[in-house]
């Protein structure tokens, strides 16, 4: 994402995901694999993460705690990048493929028949998801320039309050 911003802005980076920690869903494996009670390997889990993001405030936090600019780019037509990723099956290397251009355009919350949000199933392993905000800078420092390696992290506002205070 810090990248190659412009094929995350599909849909008008409006699609929703509950991104997770690898580490929390490994602490769910290890836990597994011990014999937590209850527990069975022949069953599928539901492991979202704790809160619900767009890819737009995924690259808003990026931006922030990179302190570079991801320049919106336009957003590109499906069709033309479904079109794109048919004829970048071509090359050897992995792409984009049509697939990924799809699920770009599928929100990914779940929700069951009453429209309220799955809880997962964490509390079966008694693991805590963490959420991405408090992991972000151990990720994203690296996209750092060298002026501003050691600069405080400021999240932007999720909640609608200021993430700082200006004095008058």
């Amino acid at each position: 994402m810090a990248f190659y911003p412009i094929l995350w802005t599909l849909n008008d980076a409006k699609t929703k995901l509950r991104p997770v920690h690898v580490l929390d869903v490994a602490q769910v494996l290890s836990n597994l694999v011990s014999g937590v009670k209850g527990a069975s390997e022949s069953v599928t889990y539901n492991l979202p993460g704790p809160t619900v993001h767009s890819y737009a405030s995924l690259l808003n936090l990026i931006q922030s705690v990179t302190y570079n600019s991801i320049g919106f780019a336009p957003t590109i037509p499906k069709s033309v990048m479904l079109t794109a990723s048919k004829v970048a099956q071509a090359a050897w290397w992995p792409l984009l493929s049509p697939d990924e251009v799809e699920r770009r355009y599928i929100d990914d919350v779940g929700t069951d028949a009453k429209g309220e949000q799955w809880q997962g199933d964490w509390d079966k392993f008694g693991v805590t998801p963490e959420e991405v905000e408090n992991l972000a800078i151990t990720y994203l420092r690296r996209y750092r320039s060298a002026v501003n390696f050691s600069r405080p992290v400021v999240l932007p506002s999720t909640r609608g309050t200021p993430a700082y205070h200006e004095l008058d």
